[in-house]
């Protein structure tokens, strides 16, 4: 590999960031549909997001935990859920342990469904995001 100067490693790490960041508003911008002529889309919305998780993104991976939770542009999957507001947690998301807790109660799940969701946490945390399924 050729050695980079100073301002090219600056350049790189600010492209970086504004592709996450970008990955993260396309996303609220097609949960909302914000945009002239942009309707609503959930499933356009869950694929930026999940862009954004995949990559560590906290807020992308809290709003990804809500579209698993309500089945929106995605198959509803509590288990799934519960891991995205877990890793949300985890990267400084305020609140989203509340959700988390709350998803668990109101949906009653099981010793099992959360033993398999904090697995999957975790196997997500060693991977470093690296290839999540997207369940669809």
């Amino acid at each position: 590999m050729e050695t980079i100067t100073k301002a090219q490693l600056d350049n790189l790490i600010k492209k970086a960031e504004a592709g996450l960041e970008a990955e993260y508003t396309l996303g609220l911008t097609y949960y909302n549909g914000a945009a002239d002529g942009v309707p609503k889309d959930d499933e356009k919305a869950a694929t930026w997001w999940q862009k954004a998780a995949n990559q560590g993104h906290a807020h992308a991976q809290s709003f990804l935990a809500r579209l698993y939770q309500e089945g929106w542009g995605v198959r509803k999957d509590n288990v799934t859920a519960y891991m995205w507001f877990s890793l949300a947690y985890t990267n400084g998301v305020k609140g989203a342990d509340n959700e988390r807790e709350k998803l668990r109660q109101d949906e009653n799940m099981t010793d099992t469904q959360i033993k398999e969701a904090e697995k999957r946490c975790k196997d997500c945390l060693d991977r470093g995001y690296k290839q999540y399924p997207f369940n669809r």
